[in-house]
């Protein structure tokens, strides 16, 4: 999971799985592999998994709607080839479900019920 920058305009400084949404000409995939080597600096564009969860997030009053689709990957790698990108996030983390589920108790991980259930994968 990746943090928030500060600088964000919703959610600065919350936890997250890495992504972002996707731009002109892009597939779902091709996104989420850019925004994971945006984020990371890790390549996931050959990594075994695939589509995990797609959901429709509403935010009445905001205006802005759109679908989410999270994907599971399995990459094996080692913690010194992460490289955090500090325009995108401040830090990663490899944490436990149990971590995971803290950090939504504190109300600080973007959309922990919406996707909880990839967790359990």
């Amino acid at each position: 999971i990746t943090r928030r920058v500060l600088t964000k305009a919703w959610a600065a400084g919350w936890w997250e799985v890495p992504g972002g949404a996707v731009q002109a000409g892009e597939s779902s995939r091709e996104a989420v592999n850019r925004e994971v080597w945006e984020e990371t600096g890790l390549d996931v564009s050959a990594c075994a998994g695939g589509p995990a969860l797609t959901y429709h997030r509403e935010n009445p009053g905001e205006g802005d709607n759109y679908f989410v689709d999270c994907y599971l990957f399995t990459l094996p790698f080692a913690p010194e080839q992460v490289k955090i990108r500090p325009n995108e996030a401040l830090e990663y983390k490899l944490a436990t479900l149990e971590e995971i589920q803290e950090l939504a108790r504190q109300g600080i991980f973007l959309h922990y019920d919406s996707i909880k259930d990839v967790f359990a994968k």
